[in-house]
């Protein structure tokens, strides 16, 4: 059935408080590795572990990119 009148298309708009994860896969990595702060003063609140559940110390940061919020709306 094809689309008809007004059409509208949102993504992490007020409805949703504003919030979304959306992103692509894409394989770029970056410069910069995660790196160990169990060193600081403060202890580590979240220690960031791969898929398969291990360190990603010392590894890139992947590059995803992420989708903003949107809406939109077309008469048809």
């Amino acid at each position: 059935m094809p689309l008809a009148g007004n059409i509208e298309v949102a993504y992490a708009n007020n409805n949703a408080n504003g919030t979304g994860n959306l992103r692509d896969s894409d394989s770029w990595k970056s410069l910069y590795d995660y790196e160990d702060d169990a060193a600081t003063t403060y202890p580590p609140i979240y220690v960031p572990t791969d898929k398969l559940g291990g360190g990603l110390i010392g590894k890139p940061y992947p590059c995803y990119n992420f989708a903003s919020h949107l809406y939109y709306t077309e008469t048809i």
